[in-house]
């Protein structure tokens, strides 16, 4: 794979942006590289030009590197909007079950990638929808889990599980998970649910954790 544009993603308002960025630019564009980072990096960084919405970077690089946390890289896999755009996470401090990426490994790492030495690791996504009298309200893809329930006040709610038209279970409790193994380790593990590789070709279903 030939990577000729990379977009910057990063968590927004993050002070540190504006000292690993510049510097990332620069080093990005003496390989000859072309840049484009997100608006809410573009408004940290000064005469950083082009400024594109994370939905416009989807479809216009070729490797995506995004630095925050779980929390930016899992707002970035939805904006992908299931494009098959490679991410290099890159953590910048707190607690990072998917961002393992560390600042001082970024740019090594980056020269591997650029050396054809990199390995990827497709994740799969979830897709929902919310259908009422057959018309779609809503929809969403999640790279780690769909979270069903009643809202800000919780209630005990009845589900009713199937499986390609299957029926598979029943519950009753005040919300149900649907996680991929991705979000094994995220809502799902809070709930009782196992910790799965993400090689795994399941989705997990646990009940809340506040389940009577």
């Amino acid at each position: 794979m030939t990577i000729k544009k990379v977009g910057i993603v990063s968590k927004p308002k993050k002070l540190e942006i504006g000292e690993i960025v510049p510097p990332l630019l620069a080093w990005l564009r003496e390989r000859e590289i072309e840049v484009c980072i997100d608006k809410e990096t573009g408004a940290i960084i000064k005469n950083a030009e082009p400024c594109l919405t994370r939905n416009e970077l989807a479809g216009a690089v070729d490797l995506l590197i995004v630095l925050g946390g779980d929390g930016t890289l899992l707002a970035t896999a939805r904006a992908l909007h299931g494009k098959p755009v490679p991410i290099l996470a890159v953590n910048l401090g707190g607690l990072g079950f998917l961002t393992v990426i560390t600042q001082e490994e970024l740019y090594p790492t980056l020269e591997s990638v650029f050396r054809g030495e990199h390995h990827f690791e497709r994740r799969v996504q979830l897709e929902g929808a919310l259908i009422r009298a057959d018309e779609v309200i809503a929809s969403f893809l999640a790279l780690n889990d769909a979270v069903l329930n009643k809202g800000a006040i919780s209630r005990i709610l009845d589900f009713e599980l199937r499986v390609n038209g299957e029926f598979v279970s029943s519950y009753k409790s005040d919300g149900l998970i649907i996680s991929t193994p991705t979000g094994s380790t995220a809502y799902c593990l809070a709930a009782g649910g196992p910790i799965t590789m993400p090689a795994v070709g399941a989705f997990i279903v646990p009940r809340s954790a506040r389940t009577r």
